[in-house]
């Protein structure tokens, strides 16, 4: 009797143990998705928010022209 129930435990530690690895390989996986998708919208967001250049093409981003901005203090 004692060693079925040895067994049963042996068997339940082996199917947490493996739940356990199989959570940590699927959330690290999902990180790395979201790490992927983050990554790629800030750059495009990076890319879409530089000022385009009438002569030059693209510049840096905030060095719009000052006449083009409106008054921006905070009063």
């Amino acid at each position: 009797m004692d060693r079925h129930l040895q067994e049963l435990q042996n068997a339940m530690w082996q199917g947490l143990i493996f739940q356990a690895v199989i959570g940590a390989v699927i959330t690290t996986a999902l990180f790395y998705a979201l790490y992927l998708v983050v990554r790629t919208a800030v750059r495009d967001g990076v890319r879409e928010g530089m000022a385009q250049g009438r002569t030059n093409g693209r510049r840096e981003p905030g060095k719009a022209p000052t006449e083009n901005l409106p008054d921006m203090r905070a009063d």
